[in-house]
């Protein structure tokens, strides 16, 4: 004999349900008393923070660890737009990334799990981009064996190639950058953009500009997708 559900019975499950999925989409993240990968070449190593930053899932696993350079180097007379957010040089270091397990980046491009370096990028204006970020300000993906000079890489062709590498395609492997708002009381921070499920990341660091250093903000996606 098949029997009604009452809705109330039908409710229930629904709100039981979409509780588990929120908590299985949520991420935290915390300091991590850890000095950068051994698989980093020395001379970046040296140039990244001595500890790091730790993104876990709701279970407490962790999803990718970051070192963000001690001390950027940026541009004195740089003024934000709507679209180029930062003022750092393409090819430029801004860190060190390790992924627990297999993930995918911002294209949902395939990457193993490992040690990356963290490079800063801008998304071409070409018709290929169009609608896929708000902004052009991107972080490159390359493999730690294939990165082991501290300087920028000035050649986007080159960058591009080594960050394509790192998950075996023709397109760089890359995580956006957004733009930086009001900081929170407390660094690092995690923001969620329930719109397009983004979780993103706000950090500081110190960014040097002629001879005056001070802290900065930047702001980095780290578990989320380009909408399609």
């Amino acid at each position: 004999m098949r029997r009604n559900v009452a809705p109330c019975c039908w409710s229930a499950l629904i709100l039981v349900l979409l509780a588990a999925r929120v908590q299985a989409a949520d991420y935290k993240v915390e300091p991590l008393d850890e000095k950068p990968p051994a698989e980093l070449a020395a001379e970046i190593g040296k140039a990244l923070s001595p500890t790091g930053i730790r993104i876990s899932d709701a279970k407490g696993n962790p999803h990718c660890d970051l070192w963000l350079v001690a001390e950027w180097t940026v541009k004195p007379d740089f003024k934000a737009t709507n679209d180029h957010l930062y003022p750092f040089s393409s090819g430029q270091l801004l860190g060190a990334i390790r992924y627990a397990n297999k993930t995918e980046d911002f294209r949902k491009q395939a990457m193993t799990k490992g040690v990356y370096t963290l490079r800063y990028g801008l998304q071409p204006q070409d018709g290929n981009h169009v609608g896929t970020s708000d902004t052009r300000d991107f972080l490159v993906l390359i493999k730690a064996k294939d990165d082991t000079d501290a300087k920028p890489i000035a050649v986007e062709e080159e960058l591009f190639k080594k960050a394509a590498a790192a998950a075996g395609t023709t397109h760089p492997t890359m995580l956006s950058l957004k733009r930086a708002g009001e900081k929170p009381a407390k660094l690092p921070a995690l923001r969620h953009e329930a719109d397009h499920e983004l979780w993103v990341l706000q950090a500081v660091s110190a960014a040097k500009a002629g001879d005056k250093s001070s802290p900065m903000a930047i702001e980095i996606v780290v578990v989320g997708h380009a909408a399609e």
